[in-house]
């Protein structure tokens, strides 16, 4: 169990994040179309929200996107590099 390995940091939820970054670098969305702990509206809404220059529904049912599927989302993020190089 994670919960009992990991120990919370108050800094966390204490300290200022500062301005989010999407407001000024690209940003590319990636998620699971059956992610259960986040509903799909709610990706899309955050993705369009925050400008993202492209949106990638990957097939698929785990909230742990980069463990379940990561060659999609290597895939993603190498496209995102060339895109800004």
């Amino acid at each position: 169990m994670i919960s009992g390995a990991v120990r919370g940091d108050d800094r966390a939820l204490q300290d200022k994040s500062g301005a989010p970054a999407w407001r000024h670098l690209p940003s590319w969305f990636v998620y699971l179309e059956l992610d259960f702990n986040i509903p799909l509206a709610a990706h899309r809404f955050m993705a369009e929200r925050a400008g993202a220059r492209e949106q990638v529904e990957i097939p698929g049912d785990s909230h742990a996107l980069p463990a379940s599927q990561p060659a999609a989302v290597a895939d993603v993020i190498l496209q995102a590099v060339k895109a800004v190089a």
